[in-house]
């Protein structure tokens, strides 16, 4: 049997053909590479599962009618290997080559227990503005509830996750619980602009208003503790780009996102830092 894989990308998937190449060509084209991908899927009628089989993913298939946005990355953990536990969205595509080695390298230090990023849409990038990377702890939490752990694109330490899984009552947020809860116990998380990744809800304003609503019911589903003021901006901030950059971080990016139009936007091509600036986790 072949040696477990120090990482372990799970993608929770339904109706994902248009972008799952992308995200998984964007995983083959990683620096990193010490990992596996299984992928979730809640009753797919398009063409997402022949994809995932293609680029060799483990396909997993939770049925549509037990699915929760924990339960479906839950049960993908719990078939997982790896050391570090990977959360991917069947669209959200990593945008440069170090993505993956760079959200891992925060879970090295002993006292942090995610790394995140967020989402940008295409014809945008991390390389295009300053970008920062920001320690968010339980006292600084209560004030940003939201700017927490993104299952869109996040990693956690498997033993802490054994710990405490997600929550599978939740509607949303389950990844925040999971933050707050380790926070809680004197955990950390990091919160780092290039590990964003390209990532676009095509959603109606009603279809806008009842994520709105899920999530919002999630946070509020959490113990009589939980933080419940939704305001950005807090954190404190242990990382920018190097001196010289003109406040621009070095990227390659591993493919041109597609504008509004269906055409591609440019990206600058240079080396992703290898190393962390000194003082980050």
């Amino acid at each position: 049997m072949a040696a477990a894989p120090q990482t372990s990308i799970v993608i929770r998937t339904l109706n994902e053909e248009a972008k799952l190449g992308d995200v998984l060509r964007a995983l083959q084209g990683q620096t990193y590479q010490d990992f596996e991908v299984l992928l979730v899927d809640s009753g797919s009628k398009d063409g997402t599962v022949a994809i995932a089989e293609q680029f060799g993913a483990t396909i997993l298939r939770l049925d549509p009618g037990s699915f929760t946005f924990g339960r479906a990355l839950n049960y993908g953990y719990e078939r997982a290997r790896g050391t570090y536990l990977v959360s991917l969205s069947g669209h959200a595509i990593p945008w440069c080559e170090g993505w993956l080695e760079r959200l891992l390298s925060h879970l090295r230090a002993p006292d942090v227990a995610a790394s995140t990023g967020g989402g940008f849409l295409p014809g945008d990038s991390p390389a295009s503005r300053r970008t920062r990377v920001v320690r968010i702890e339980a006292a600084n939490y209560k004030e940003a509830p939201l700017w927490g752990l993104n299952n869109a694109a996040g990693a956690v330490k498997a033993e802490l996750w054994r710990e405490h899984r997600f929550d599978e009552k939740l509607t949303g947020c389950e990844d925040c619980e999971w933050g707050w809860f380790w926070m809680k116990r004197g955990y950390a998380l990091i919160w780092d602009e290039q590990c964003s990744v390209i990532h676009e809800h095509h959603e109606t304003l009603p279809q806008q208003y009842r994520r709105s609503r899920r999530e919002y019911a999630g946070l509020a589903a959490f113990p009589g503790d939980a933080p419940l003021r939704p305001t950005r901006g807090t954190g404190r901030v242990v990382g920018h780009p190097p001196e010289g950059s003109g406040g621009r971080p070095p990227a390659r990016v591993l493919l041109l996102a597609r504008g509004r139009d269906g055409g591609e936007v440019p990206r600058p091509q240079a080396s992703l830092p290898r190393r962390l600036p000194a003082g980050t986790a």
